[in-house]
């Protein structure tokens, strides 16, 4: 049988394991709030739930939106995008 312990590949399946192990566990850069996935809710950073519940997952704010989870409390993550000088809103 051939010595495959001088492989690259073998010396790189430990190292590609640990990277897809931190890509799962950790949350991304885009992936900024917390989904509780059991209540539908998701909570921002800082937040006393973000990353603490049983079950949920990181993901974009957007992307919580879009699958219909709410914000914990009403209040969204990102601030309100302000309206740009002269344009006209539909309360005024």
């Amino acid at each position: 049988m051939p010595d495959t312990t001088n492989h690259p590949a073998s010396r790189l399946a430990p190292l590609l394991a640990l990277l897809l192990l931190l890509a799962w566990a950790l949350p991304a850069a885009a992936a900024d709030v917390w989904v509780n996935t059991s209540s539908g809710v998701y909570h921002c950073p800082g937040g006393q739930y973000y990353g603490a519940t049983k079950r949920g997952r990181f993901m974009s704010e957007r992307e919580a939106a879009q699958h219909g989870y709410r914000a914990a409390y009403g209040r969204t993550c990102s601030p309100a995008r302000p309206q740009p000088a002269g344009s006209k809103s539909f309360n005024s």
